[in-house]
């Protein structure tokens, strides 16, 4: 086993049972690499380094080497729209923006479950606009 560089990498895991619409994803820091270059994370509940694809939920590994967050400020009233397979669209108030210490801006929604996360994640994501620009 090899450790992992800390922050450097997370696994990637699809939330289809959202009671919001569309698709949410989760993440979990790659805590090591096993012998054959399979990411590891940890299983909290068995209290041990599993491998990431064990999960039936995996989507990917990604590169987490963005510049840490710093602060936040509030959304300011704009909204993430979505669209729907039926070709209508739907929106989301951001209420947050993470600050990096880059100075990029994340924003944060809160979906229907209570789970945090930034809009631009999700496969039904359109765009970031101001409802008083409109």
């Amino acid at each position: 086993m090899i450790p992992a560089e800390h922050g450097a990498f997370v696994a990637r895991y699809s939330n289809k049972e959202s009671k919001t619409p569309g698709l949410r994803y989760s993440t979990k820091p790659v805590v090591a690499w096993d012998d054959m270059g399979a990411a590891m994370v940890l299983d909290g509940r068995r209290g041990c380094l599993v491998r990431a694809d064990s999960y039936s939920n995996f989507d990917c590994v990604l590169s987490a080497t963005s510049a840490p967050i710093v602060g936040a400020v509030a959304g300011g009233g704009w909204r993430a729209e979505y669209s729907s397979d039926d070709g209508s669209t739907s929106s989301t108030p951001i209420v947050a923006w993470n600050v990096r210490a880059d100075g990029g801006l994340d924003p944060i929604y809160v979906d229907a479950d209570g789970l945090t996360g930034d809009p631009t994640d999700d496969v039904n994501f359109m765009r970031i606009y101001l409802p008083d620009n409109e």
